[in-house]
């Protein structure tokens, strides 16, 4: 008996994840930002709206690059709602994983780009790679954002990288069921911002999960999403008729050209791409959101959202280390050596205690 409650409650649960309203999901699902949660940056097209919908155009933009050294920093708006546990489990991921570093930048005005986390604007979201000329903002509303897969996966758009789900051989391997798809708040530009700041939005609402905020540390490290790959209808298929026609720019596919081509495979289990009810239309009988991204492997299986998930996958590692090469010489490419993990956790107690020691000695 309990064994079929235990059935029951799963399938209730995932009911409850279709039902409209969804706070989690519809943190990542903005509009008029690339993929639902990139603001700009590297590889991340201007939209405008026309009157036949959103009209995306790449250009050039060199205020965004990758981070340097592989090294991002951050902190807090001053308006923002801390939530300290979400991001340390969140960065330790990374950390443990990559040769990626996520540091708080602690007020030093001699570090001029560097990540603003803010919580006060709707949904998550962040800029992909560095800005070059500033800070730029990671926004993780209080609801919706603060999971730790989330987090990784504005993380890894913040360092660079695009969503999976948008590769150019994407359907290949999964279907966007377009028809089923509505329209859509957690985001980040894509990169280092060359001339300052940049903006990484992880609002109260929606965006406080670990997944979510490692998405969009990635969108900020320069990453995009994997269903957003132009190989990526070679793996799944964008059911298009289920999808809300004010969303279907967010399943445009990065041409190659435009995209970060390290000859990774295409990752299902990629942090950096959505669910299988992302902007899905909500059928007005059921209240139940329909199904958008199919597998082709595996029509039956159920991707499942950043939020969902708590660790980057062994892709999203070969993928950083890949592009992170040049600018982690130390590790080479490779997963970071256990003694090097360690000497990283406890950086920045030693930096803080070397500051003491001269303090006392002045």
């Amino acid at each position: 008996m309990f064994r079929m409650l235990g059935m029951y409650s799963v399938v209730f649960f995932l009911l409850v994840l279709q039902i409209r309203g969804d706070v989690r999901q519809e943190a990542l699902q903005n509009k008029n930002m690339f993929g639902g949660d990139m603001a700009g940056g590297i590889n991340v097209p201007r939209i405008s709206n026309s009157t036949d919908g959103p009209v995306m155009a790449f250009v050039p933009n060199t205020d965004y690059k990758l981070w340097t050294g592989g090294v991002l920093y951050y902190e807090y708006d001053a308006t923002a709602t801390r939530n300290d546990q979400v991001l340390s489990a969140a960065i330790q991921e990374i950390h443990d994983k990559t040769c990626l570093r996520v540091y708080p930048r602690n007020g030093q005005a001699s570090i001029t780009s560097y990540v603003r986390i803010t919580t006060t604007e709707p949904g998550c979201w962040s800029y992909v790679g560095m800005k070059t000329t500033g800070s730029q903002q990671l926004n993780l509303s209080v609801s919706g954002c603060w999971y730790v897969g989330t987090v990784i996966h504005e993380l890894l758009h913040a360092f660079g990288f695009n969503h999976e789900h948008q590769r150019y051989d994407r359907n290949t391997y999964v279907t966007i069921q377009e028809a089923n798809v509505e329209a859509g708040a957690c985001w980040s530009y894509v990169g280092m911002k060359t001339t300052g700041s940049q903006q990484l939005n992880l609002s109260v609402s929606g965006c406080w999960y670990v997944g979510t905020v490692i998405h969009e540390l990635l969108h900020a490290f320069g990453f995009n999403h994997e269903h957003q790959r132009y190989d990526r209808n070679t793996y799944v298929t964008i059911q298009e008729a289920n999808v809300e026609a004010a969303s279907l720019h967010n399943f445009a596919l990065v041409p190659l050209a435009e995209s970060t081509n390290v000859d990774n495979p295409y990752d299902l289990d990629s942090i950096m791409h959505y669910g299988a009810y992302a902007f899905g239309k909500v059928d007005a009988t059921t209240n139940l959101r329909l199904q958008t991204i199919f597998v082709k492997s595996d029509p039956a299986r159920i991707m499942k959202e950043p939020y969902d998930l708590t660790s980057l996958s062994a892709g999203n590692v070969r993928e950083i280390q890949a592009v992170y090469k040049a600018e982690c010489p130390a590790v080479g490419g490779n997963t970071p050596a256990p003694a090097a993990k360690k000497l990283a956790r406890l950086l920045p107690d030693i930096v803080q205690l070397l500051r003491r020691l001269l303090s006392i000695m002045e």
